[in-house]
């Protein structure tokens, strides 16, 4: 092969060389523009990406925030619930407390109404047997009248016979100073006589008599001043339950007031007690509303935390495929360099053959 022909060879590998590169620098120059066009994509995505996590960033403060007043509230509710629950159980033992009360008083008010009705019987039955006993003073004040207008008409009459028996024995003394022989003398004494042992009989009966109306007199005085005793005895007796009856009438009264107190009591609680009640159920409306809020609060920070992380892990896959395609730019931009040098030195091997 002739020189000539030599050269027209290597010129002609040359050409196809230069072909060859111009081509792989255009497609190096393509597959850099794509590979840029991908960055730019990439770094699109990554802001926005970015301003994605932000907002979600932002939803999560906020749902935190959310999730701080619901347990803020919850513990508020929780408190309020446990005073009012505190404060319901006083109630409960007020009104047990009361109801204890009202039993007690009610015992006592039967035993005092008892003993209330038992000396009034008695105080009646005292009065009644006053009334019986003075009934029985004044009968025996009639008798004792009675004994004494008879008592009277007896010394009277005792009066007469003893002036009587004095007149007879005047006479008989005067007959004895008569002649003796007066033949009426002995008839006259004999009448005397007679007379002075009726009379004499009279006195005797008549002082006996006298002596029994006395001693009946006596008798009856005694069981007066008996009934008198009785009665004394039964007007203190009626004092000392007119005093009881007093005592019990004002203590069945202050029994009477505390059952109205402690019912009072009872019906201040329950209304309180209600309240209380109503209280406990609206906190507690509360403290489920928050908690059911809680519960979603925490179901969307849960949610905005995966996302904020599948939003990470895509920035950084992004990152890492960006940072791939620029090493590639970089490559790529390095054998752009050297076929572009070998293009270079090919133009000027040409040039000088």
């Amino acid at each position: 092969m002739t020189t000539t022909e030599k050269m027209n060879q290597i010129n002609f590998l040359l050409d196809n060389q230069v072909v060859f590169i111009e081509k792989l620098l255009k497609d190096h120059a393509s597959s850099i523009e794509m590979v840029s066009s991908k960055i730019i994509n990439l770094s699109n995505f990554i802001k926005t990406t970015e301003e994605e996590i932000k907002k979600v960033k932002s939803n999560l403060f906020e749902e935190n925030a959310n999730k701080e007043k619901c347990i803020t509230k919850i513990t508020e509710k929780e408190s309020i619930i446990q005073e009012n629950e505190v404060k319901k159980k006083q109630c409960e033992n007020s009104i047990l407390s009361a109801e204890n009360a009202i039993e007690i008083a009610n015992k006592a008010l039967c035993e005092r109404k008892k003993l209330l009705l038992e000396n009034k019987k008695e105080f009646e039955k005292g009065k009644m047997l006053i009334e019986t006993k003075k009934g029985k003073i004044e009968q025996n004040t009639e008798e004792i009248k009675r004994y004494n207008l008879e008592w009277g008409k007896n010394a009277k009459e005792h009066e007469t016979l003893l002036k009587t028996q004095k007149m007879v024995e005047e006479l008989r003394n005067q007959i004895k100073q008569l002649n003796s022989d007066n033949q009426n003398y002995g008839e006259i004494v004999r009448i005397d006589k007679a007379c002075l042992e009726i009379s004499s009989q009279a006195i005797l009966d008549s002082e006996k008599n006298k002596n029994e109306i006395t001693r009946k007199m006596v008798e009856l005085e005694e069981v007066v001043e008996e009934h008198k005793k009785k009665i004394k005895i039964t007007e203190n007796r009626i004092a000392n339950y007119s005093e009881e009856i007093k005592k019990s009438e004002k203590a069945v009264k202050e029994y009477e007031n505390t059952i109205k107190e402690q019912n009072n009591v009872i019906k201040t609680t329950k209304v309180a007690m209600q309240a209380i009640k109503n209280t406990i159920l609206a906190n507690k409306r509360d403290f489920d509303k928050n908690k059911l809020k809680l519960d979603s609060t925490n179901k969307y920070i849960e949610e905005y935390q995966k996302e904020m992380g599948d939003l990470e892990e895509r920035i950084k896959n992004s990152t890492n495929e960006q940072q791939k395609l620029e090493e590639k730019i970089r490559i790529t931009k390095k054998s752009v360099n050297i076929f572009q040098q070998k293009l270079n030195a090919i133009k000027e091997l040409r040039k000088s053959l």
